[in-house]
């Protein structure tokens, strides 16, 4: 009997989770999975749209929840979940629940929390949890899901290995814990077909950009990525030091292409900086000639240059979002950001003359940090936003996980509820989970009032539940 997978998208923890984008990591991960089933290749079936709730915010969305999901089990023999560190627990409650009422159910666990712990053995779930997460993939998944999934698919205990001639990226796969498999070739990403937008394509995701800059021209958008990897070495950071792994022009032209006859109008480059893109004014001019409209994460270091962003403009880029951080030079070589206040200084009057939209992240709980470096980024954004350039800022509490440098010596896991609930912390990204010593609740407080005087009109969170009795007004978005 044919065997059916259920996909599903691990459901953020944080009750102020006000980001719908494209769930682009999972898709890619899949997408040669359900082709392979579309076209014979592989005898299973998929669910046609993946499990995603967005967020679950435990006991308040359990009933709801839990009957959703119940209901999409009854037909499916495998589950395969994507996690980062905030959604493992909503993700290890739906696989034991899976067991309690199907045992032979198969489930198998991906995404950047297993990529982050997965060689850390006080921390890999897959083991500590191995009564539930009978398969983990760490790394490029896309092959390695695949091999999963034909073994499966033919009642073997493990994935089928491809002939050596086909890329099978760096990945590990486990089993209860256990390695069984893995690969060390970089991924071939012109190889990989477009994401299957189908399993995901919500309104809320087509409008998440126009909806956040408040421009309705900026929909409907879609996500995709140019590259892979980042080459920088940010200490609290979790994607750092991975070689970068480039996919082709002629490859990213055609996607582009495909949006636009499917009635995109805006591709978003979600890769972690774009403008490392090798060769990046080939890539802006063939991108010109699609004449889409686009954006992407990018650094303010590799956005200092007025021929370069003259071309960017010239192929339809209209939004960069770039982190901050902290506007003061000694936090950020305290974090190896390589990059420093005289960049990001110097490409700010370029990015304003040339009409770009600009978004920004600000980090806090940083080692180093004062109420000096924080008074002078939020004096820094702040100036921004009066002139217009700066459109949406989001602020985040540095979150402790087990990879990064400032998280090594952690010792606790995400296998549970959030630590924190309410204001201040709900004001950040990322607040609700372990901080340093320095990030507590007076100071968050403190920090969650300033900015929201200065500049609440472009944030992400533009309300802010200020204890029980009082909440600071929402304000309506920049109509510069």
């Amino acid at each position: 009997m044919t065997k059916c997978v259920l996909f599903i998208n691990g459901a953020s923890q944080d009750p102020r989770h006000a980001y719908f984008g494209w769930p682009t990591s999972l898709l890619y991960a899949i997408g040669p999975s359900v082709e392979a089933m579309r076209t014979g290749q592989l005898d299973m079936l998929c669910e046609p749209e993946l499990f995603d709730t967005g967020k679950w915010i435990s006991p308040i969305d359990d009933v709801a929840i839990f009957a959703a999901f119940d209901e999409r089990l009854a037909n499916v023999d495998i589950l395969c979940a994507s996690a980062t560190y905030d959604s493992l627990w909503p993700v290890l409650r739906l696989f034991q629940r899976a067991k309690n009422r199907k045992p032979e159910v198969v489930t198998l666990l991906g995404g950047p929390h297993v990529d982050e712990i997965h060689e850390l053995g006080r921390f890999n779930d897959a083991d500590i949890h191995h009564d539930i997460v009978d398969y983990a993939i760490a790394g490029d998944a896309e092959l390695a899901l695949l091999a999963l999934l034909r073994g499966l698919a033919t009642g073997k205990d493990g994935p089928v290995r491809y002939p050596s001639k086909m890329p099978e990226g760096v990945f590990s796969t486990y089993h209860h814990g256990q390695r069984i498999d893995g690969g060390g070739r970089p991924l071939e990403l012109d190889a990989l077909s477009p994401i299957q937008i189908e399993l995901a394509d919500t309104a809320s995701r087509r409008s998440n950009l126009a909806r956040l800059l408040c421009r309705p021209d900026l929909s409907p958008v879609v996500e995709t990525i140019a590259q892979r990897g980042c080459v920088y070495a940010c200490e609290c950071c979790s994607e750092r030091r991975i070689p970068l792994n480039h996919r082709s022009i002629d490859s990213i032209i055609a996607e582009v292409d495909l949006r636009k006859r499917q009635g995109f109008q805006v591709v978003f480059f979600s890769d972690s900086t774009f403008g490392k893109y090798r060769p990046l004014p080939d890539l802006l001019r063939e991108l010109r000639r699609t004449g889409m409209k686009f954006g992407c994460l990018n650094r303010f270091d590799l956005l200092a240059n007025p021929t370069l962003l003259n071309a960017y403009k010239e192929a339809g880029f209209a939004y960069f979002y770039c982190a901050i951080e902290q506007y003061d030079d000694s936090v950020l070589r305290g974090i190896t950001k390589a990059e420093n206040t005289a960049q990001i200084k110097a490409s700010m009057p370029l990015l304003h003359d040339l009409g770009f939209m600009l978004g920004v992240s600000l980090l806090y709980g940083l080692p180093g940090e004062s109420r000096g470096s924080i008074e002078r980024t939020l004096d820094f954004v702040g100036e921004w936003v009066d002139r217009g350039l700066i459109r949406l800022v989001s602020q985040s509490a540095l979150s402790l996980r087990p990879a990064p440098p400032l998280g090594r010596k952690f010792g606790k896991s995400f296998d549970s509820a959030p630590p924190h609930r309410g204001f201040p912390f709900d004001a950040f990204e990322e607040g609700h989970w372990y901080h340093l010593p320095q990030a507590t609740e007076q100071h968050l407080e403190w920090i969650a009032n300033e900015s929201h005087g200065r500049f609440g009109n472009v944030l992400v969170r533009r309300s802010v539940d200020a204890g029980e009795d009082a909440v600071v007004a929402r304000q309506p978005c920049s109509t510069r």
